[in-house]
């Protein structure tokens, strides 16, 4: 059987390989996730400290276990039809533990159902917490200066004080500290405490303190850059500081918990031996099942990227025409800018069309870029992310727009040079609008899934003003006249609208 399950595992891994390679790739370019190295060593030193217990047990082939490698394999390929890696990335680690359940039965898995379980922090997920922890650490970094006396004044992730300015940027918002406590704490806990309530309170101490004590770090990073003139801690050695920040606490959690450890941290993972004596093979209970099984699994693993190969194969990847704007809307004349009749972004056959409308309530900027569906590199969602990061902007808030009827646009308000920007943008896949990324992404797998030739489209809007209550009273007037039409332009088979749109206000 260990010669059976590394043939599958070996298949497994060449049917997945760009996966794999695409998890090893991201341990190693992301400080974030470095400590995923470490993950698959512990599950399978985990699972060799267990070698006795599993050698009494036979060895049975799961149809639950032969079913989830048929779920971990579709939802590969779900995940590669809407382009979301991390989800691939799920579903190949999940793959594996169900492998060695469908192989050697649920009673083997049961035996090593932690390291099994733990294999999901190889995955690098997570970073959709930073913005909320960005927003913690800059609300507590500010508010602990102001309790000291120190003046500050704040805007989003931007603070300043007299000695200068700081920014919480994605590296300060201890995101690291916080996915590397989660993995260390389960790990902890599963190690020292026995009751699964003490378990979870184990964690959840963990994840508290990984967030509280970052902003602490944050505040004491500010205080020591203050009181030294801005002379220390704000270069290299506010990152070396951090990390030995986070390495004492580490340890004080580790002693905190050790006198409430039902089992002492060093004696757990010492392998327990059997009275046997010594590691027996895994008995199989039928040699003739277990190469059914076998074949099986091999077959449902390569569903997933037969099925994406399938769909994907024949998507069009041609360049797509523009949509055409209409001169005016309502009262708002235009457009007073150039409409780009073919232009190709990073060669995925992409085009766009941008326009200024105005009226007597102000100016906006409409941009429309239209992609095949399907065409990835870059998709849609990563185009709006990259047009609402100009160079020269900040980003001083994100969230949802407020709009008189319909569903509410996602907002940026961006600063430069003492002059706001706020952008709404949606998204229309086919004949639907969408608002929300994971919106979105479900409509671009539904129409592959059914394998409709359609387009995607990424709307803005934007408007300047010197603040961004003006610049939003500006967009909610033209959004309640314009959004419909636009997204008329859009599905119009033609691509082109009305010369004059008459939309009453």
């Amino acid at each position: 059987m260990s010669a059976a399950l590394c043939t599958v595992l070996v298949v497994i891994a060449l049917l997945y390989w760009g996966t794999y390679e695409s998890l090893i790739s991201t341990w190693r370019r992301s400080d974030t996730f470095t400590h995923c190295f470490l993950i698959p060593p512990i599950c399978l030193f985990l699972i060799w400290s267990a070698r006795d217990r599993l050698a009494a047990e036979p060895t049975r082939v799961s149809f639950a276990g032969l079913a989830a490698v048929l779920l971990a394999s579709f939802g590969w390929f779900l995940a590669g039809l809407a382009d979301v890696q991390v989800g691939q990335q799920l579903a190949a680690v999940f793959l594996l533990p169900a492998t060695v359940v469908a192989l050697f039965g649920a009673s083997v898995g049961r035996q090593i159902a932690f390291p099994l379980a733990y294999l999901v922090f190889a995955v690098p997920f997570g970073e959709f917490l930073i913005p909320t922890l960005v927003d913690f650490t800059a609300s507590f970094t500010v508010g602990a200066l102001r309790l000291t006396g120190v003046p500050v004044v704040r805007e989003g992730a931007y603070f300043s004080i007299p000695s200068g300015d700081f920014e919480v940027a994605k590296a300060c918002s201890g995101i690291r500290y916080l996915i590397a406590s989660a993995a260390i704490g389960v790990l902890h806990a599963h190690l020292s405490f026995r009751a699964p309530w003490k378990q979870v309170l184990l964690v959840a101490v963990y994840l508290v303190a990984a967030v509280i004590a970052n902003g602490v770090r944050a505040y004491g990073i500010v205080m020591i850059a203050h009181l030294s003139d801005m002379q220390l801690a704000v270069g290299t050695d506010h990152l070396i500081y951090g990390w030995i920040f986070f390495a004492a606490l580490m340890a004080l959690m580790f002693t905190g918990a050790h006198f409430f450890a039902d089992t002492p941290l060093g004696s757990a993972v010492v392998a327990t031996r059997s009275r046997g004596g010594g590691a027996l093979p895994l008995r199989s209970r039928s040699k003739i099942l277990t190469g059914s099984a076998l074949l099986l699994v091999l077959a449902f693993a390569a569903v997933g990227p037969l099925l994406l190969e399938w769909r994907t194969r024949d998507v069009a990847s041609g360049g797509v025409a523009p949509v055409s704007l209409p001169t005016s809307i309502a009262q708002w004349k235009g457009p007073r800018a150039r409409e780009v009749a073919e232009a190709p972004i990073a060669n995925s056959g992409s085009a766009e069309a941008v326009a200024l409308y105005e009226s007597t309530e102000g100016t906006v900027q409409l941009e429309i870029v239209t992609r095949p569906l399907g065409v990835s590199n870059p998709d849609i969602i990563g185009m709006a992310a990259s047009r609402l990061r100009p160079d020269g902007w900040q980003v001083l808030e994100t969230g949802r727009a407020r709009v008189d009827a319909g569903s509410a646009p996602q907002e940026v308000v961006l600063r430069s040079h003492g002059e706001d920007r706020v952008v709404w943008f949606w998204y229309v896949v086919g004949d639907s609008d969408a608002a929300a990324d994971w919106h979105a992404k479900a409509l671009e797998t539904w129409q592959l899934l059914r394998g409709a030739r359609a387009r995607e489209s990424l709307v803005l809007l934007s408007a300047q003003a010197g603040d961004p209550a003006t610049a939003r009273s500006t967009l909610r007037r033209f959004h309640r006249v314009a959004s419909s039409a636009i997204d008329d332009c859009i599905v119009s088979r033609r691509g082109a609208c009305a010369t004059e749109l008459s939309a009453s206000p």
